[in-house]
């Protein structure tokens, strides 16, 4: 299997939106790729952080699907080269199995990636662009992914102060929430923001100062709206949680101008993300508003580190296990047509003229290999 990958780790979102494939567009473009005598299968890919293909074919099978994705997505060859990531074999293999675990991603461990890798798999399938290979690998990576998630604590503990800053959302005790996110197109806000709107039943107002950046998420999430920034208090009233995280040397919520413009009183967090702080901490004081700030964050953040890279370095060990089980599969595919060559061969040779021919065409490591395979399979006939 080869991938073809443009990632967070090679190009920054504006980059990435020129790569994007749409839903018809994949659906295109996985025609034409199998249709290049270099490609049998082809999957795609398609996420706000990342767009890869997956694809099976000959030796110029990788230059072939570069082409194919230059022209398809007009970006001359050598501009779209500089963003490429290129996997062959087993690296190719592992990449997937750590892309659908979350271990890949941008925020380490996340949910989202999984039923996204899904939904592809499902797609390619549908439009009868896979084959044994790719079926092979995308079923045991997916069910490497569960494992990883119900057997260790790496998608349960977040280190990202944007990731914890989302998941105290879930402390408002309501089956649909909205969360007004000031300062959304910012490093931190779009983090909260991503966090926020992979969860069900969330609606995000993130603020604008001016125009639109081209960075925006829009077009990835339907429950995104970008609302000016002026707006901010009127839209309190809407909220559940407010979040703020911007580079303000002032108060972007004062206490005197909250208790003007708010007109519900209900249950709210407010979340300072901020250095110097956003939100008047005067609020904390106000019925029913708690209030957190980046210090909270940070000691939470510190403590968790070390929990996820433990549970990082438990979930890759267990990836091993599966990569090494998925090559074992696609290796003993391969093999399984030569079986009548095989009884056929030791019909008309011993097992001992055997050994000593495998000694003489082996070179040293191989010649061990095929001993140890002797040796199990005595072991366990005992």
């Amino acid at each position: 299997m080869y991938v073809l990958s443009v990632s967070h780790k090679t190009a920054p979102l504006d980059i990435r939106k020129l790569f994007a494939l749409t839903k018809e567009e994949q659906i295109n473009f996985l025609s034409i790729a199998v249709t290049n005598p270099s490609v049998s299968q082809c999957l795609v890919l398609n996420t706000c952080n990342r767009m890869e293909i997956y694809f099976e074919g000959n030796k110029t099978a990788p230059s072939a699907i570069e082409s194919l994705l230059s022209s398809y997505k007009n970006i001359p060859p050598q501009t779209a080269v500089k963003y490429f990531l290129n996997f062959e074999g087993e690296k190719a293999i592992t990449h997937l199995f750590k892309v659908t675990s979350g271990i890949d991603s941008m925020i380490i461990g996340e949910d989202e990636i999984l039923g996204q890798v899904k939904e592809a798999y499902a797609l390619a399938l549908a439009e009868g662009t896979t084959g044994f290979e790719l079926n092979t690998i995308f079923k045991q990576a997916i069910t490497a992914a569960k494992k990883i998630k119900t057997q260790t604590g790496l998608s349960k503990t977040p280190v990202s102060i944007g990731t914890l800053a989302a998941n105290l959302v879930f402390d408002i005790k309501k089956e649909e929430k909205t969360v007004l996110v000031i300062g959304a197109s910012g490093k931190t806000g779009t983090i909260v923001a991503k966090n926020l709107l992979a969860k069900p039943k969330i609606k995000v107002l993130g603020t604008l100062r001016t125009h639109k950046p081209q960075d925006t998420l829009e077009a990835f999430y339907e429950n995104l709206s970008y609302v000016n920034y002026k707006d901010r208090y009127r839209l309190i009233d809407e909220a559940d949680v407010v979040v703020s995280a911007t580079t303000s040397p002032h108060h972007t919520i004062a206490l005197e101008e909250y208790r003007n413009a708010v007109t519900i009183i209900k249950p709210r967090i407010f979340i300072d993300l901020a250095v110097p702080p956003d939100i008047d901490k005067r609020l904390n004081k106000e019925e029913n508003i708690t209030l957190y700030n980046i210090d909270y964050f940070e000691t939470l953040s510190k403590s968790n580190n070390l929990l996820k890279k433990q549970e990082a370095q438990t979930a890759t060990e267990v990836l091993k296990s599966f990569v090494d089980d998925t090559l074992k599969e696609l290796n003993f595919h391969e093999f399984l047509p030569q079986l009548d060559n095989l009884k056929e061969y030791f019909n008309a040779n011993t097992i001992e003229s055997t050994v000593y021919k495998l000694r003489k065409l082996s070179n040293n490591e191989e010649l061990t290999a095929v001993i140890s395979a002797f040796g199990k399979l005595m072991e366990s006939s005992d």
